[in-house]
């Protein structure tokens, strides 16, 4: 996951939160980020709920790098 060109990561709202697994997803994002390759996290969960749930490091990482897109009415066919 560390090498390939553009990672998607869908449904990152589902992460338990633990702290191994936050740690390994920094540690991720940090080696993406120092290799400048690019990352996509999809998930449904508002701008402040995704930020509470991938803590400082990462947040701070997407607003230098990245942006954020947030759909909030939902779509009808």
């Amino acid at each position: 996951m560390r090498r390939v060109g553009l990672l998607v990561l869908d449904e990152i709202h589902e992460i338990a939160g633990s702290e191994w697994e936050l740690r390994e997803l920094v540690s991720l994002m940090d080696a993406r980020y120092r290799e400048e390759r690019d990352t996509l996290l999809i998930g449904n969960a508002t701008r402040d709920a995704l930020s509470d749930l991938l803590g400082p490091s990462i947040v701070s990482r997407m607003r230098e790098t990245g942006g954020v897109i947030e759909f909030t009415e939902r779509f009808r066919p």
